[in-house]
């Protein structure tokens, strides 16, 4: 990770784009509260290279570079704008009632409410290898390793601190923010009603970092269960697996008050808030590539058919006898793979899931 200073603006940028390219490509599977529609991924969709969830719309990028947006649109935050029209982009960010987007030629777009001037890209702002959307206030991470921020900074959400360099990931909760810089420290700012802002001293060299609603989360390889959440903790947000310990973790993501895990064998870690039962849907998900998380929805990538049926074992494309058999002999056991529920034990709460998926995924 120190390459990152002897790296050129321009290295830097076309390293990202291509890692964010190779991170992602697969079909999207959205869970929780779908009252705006913000899970009804489109049919069209069929590969995904990237994708973000706000409290109540999302947006992918299709395998042309491509953007589609779902969900609500009262601000026109699922309208993409024409000029985007033909733009390869690779990524694109949800807040509240706006969206964001990153071409690959490294320039910021934003569209949806801009009450708050959180639609205002600076004109100054240069190159960018990041984005990410809160409420109302927009993130940007410039080639340099600098961030900019613009928008509602009424709980300075939007104080990025001046000392911040070097960094090399951010993520805008509603109301705060957070910076990875390259030797793992990690910075947040903004709303700390619940500590969400002040980082514990053992975050200390850490690989991922995400903002939840009240809550942050990073990745800290050092630490006992691989992860340290700080903040609030009304929904178990700080309630950390112990079925992480020991794993390799490569992603975080952060909804309102829940938590989500990527490990590097592509499974699903979710926990906290499961009130639109979004964890539930989330939770033991395999051949995963990107998780996001925002508001009651837990989104992610995945790669082959056995993240469309859950139930399907065995990666056939179909739910059958050869998955019945599998689940009926891990029977009384507490086998990851085959706990659909999940509840730390294979029983009938998992054989009723798996008789619903039966037939093709």
């Amino acid at each position: 990770m120190h390459q990152y200073h002897s790296l050129t603006g321009s290295a830097l940028l076309a390293l990202c784009l291509v890692s964010s390219l190779q991170a992602g490509s697969g079909e999207v599977a959205c869970f929780g509260s779908n009252v705006f529609g913000q899970c009804d991924v489109p049919e069209a969709l069929t590969e995904a290279l990237d994708l973000s969830l706000g409290p109540t719309h999302a947006l992918a990028i299709d395998s042309s570079g491509a953007i589609l947006a779902w969900g609500s649109n009262d601000s026109g935050q699922s309208s993409v704008p024409s000029d985007l029209l033909g733009i390869p982009v690779v990524h694109v960010a949800a807040g509240g009632q706006h969206s964001a987007a990153l071409t690959a030629a490294g320039q910021v777009h934003c569209w949806g409410s801009n009450s708050f001037r959180q639609c205002n890209v600076p004109d100054d702002l240069g190159s960018c290898i990041a984005i990410s959307c809160g409420l109302r206030h927009t993130l940007a991470l410039r080639a340099d390793g600098t961030v900019v921020c613009w928008g509602d900074d009424s709980l300075s959400q939007c104080a990025v601190p001046s000392a911040l360099s070097g960094v090399i990931a951010i993520d805008a909760g509603p109301l705060h923010s957070v910076a990875l810089e390259f030797d793992g420290t990690v910075t947040a700012w903004g709303s700390d009603a619940f500590g969400e802002s002040t980082v514990p001293s053992e975050v200390r060299g850490a690989t991922a970092v995400a903002a939840g609603g009240r809550h942050t989360i990073a990745v800290v390889p050092s630490a006992p269960l691989g992860v340290i959440v700080w903040g609030a903790n009304s929904s178990g947000q700080q309630a950390v697996p112990e079925s992480l310990a020991g794993r390799v973790l490569t992603a975080v993501a952060a909804g309102s008050g829940d938590c989500v895990v990527l490990d590097g064998g592509g499974t699903v870690h979710a926990w906290g808030d499961d009130g639109q039962q979004q964890v539930t849907g989330a939770d033991g998900f395999t051949q995963v590539t990107l998780i996001r998380a925002a508001g009651a929805n837990i989104g992610l990538i995945h790669a082959g058919s056995t993240g469309a049926c859950r139930g399907d074992f065995d990666g056939t494309g179909i739910v059958d006898g050869a998955d019945l058999t599998r689940l009926l002999a891990d029977w009384g056991g507490d086998s990851t793979a085959s706990d659909l529920v999940p509840d730390g034990v294979i029983d009938g709460a998992d054989l009723t899931i798996l008789l619903s998926e039966w037939g093709d995924c």
